[in-house]
């Protein structure tokens, strides 16, 4: 009997799901296919926009590093429509992590936290509340850590190793 109250527990403690898949989101980076860097601990990685023009604007010497983004929060409202809502955030450039040609942001989880796109644990909600993508989710649909270089890197990183042995054997 304990133990069915226990598993009722962990059960109600799960944040549901979203009824919104993710590659129809506006928040959720997707695309398998694709060979990204790695997704570094602490961050997030989702779809967002550099607004240029604010970014531009900030001229105070404490506003330097700072950056704006513009992200885009999907939801459904209470008709059972698909919409979205989008966010002005001005975040440190120390805090974010831009690809190369402008696909994806890594972002620290804190401040999306704050502003409630994501949980404690790096997943990303929508805006009632219901997780689209959890950690590992965003890792695989952004093809994270499937970069050819970095297994060419730990292929190297053995073969010199194995060499390594054999010079301190003979």
């Amino acid at each position: 009997m304990a133990k069915a109250k226990i598993s009722k527990s962990k059960k109600s403690e799960r944040t549901p799901r979203s009824p919104i898949k993710p590659w129809e989101s506006e928040l959720v980076y997707y695309n398998p296919k694709d060979s990204a860097p790695p997704l570094q601990g602490g961050m997030v990685r989702i779809k967002a926009e550099f607004d240029a023009k604010w970014t531009m604007g900030l001229e105070k010497n404490t506003q330097q590093n700072n950056v704006i983004i513009l992200v885009t929060q999907d939801g459904i409202d209470l008709k059972g429509n698909q919409t979205s809502t989008t966010y002005n955030f001005n975040v440190k450039a120390q805090f974010i992590e831009p690809a190369d040609d402008g696909r994806f942001v890594d972002v620290s989880n804190w401040i999306l936290k704050k502003n409630k796109i994501t949980d404690k644990y790096g997943n990303l909600l929508d805006f009632n509340g219901k997780v689209m993508a959890s950690k590992p989710q965003q890792k695989r649909w952004s093809g994270a850590g499937v970069n050819e270089s970095a297994s060419e890197n730990i292929n190297e990183g053995r073969e010199l190793k194995e060499t390594l042995k054999v010079k301190i054997v003979k």
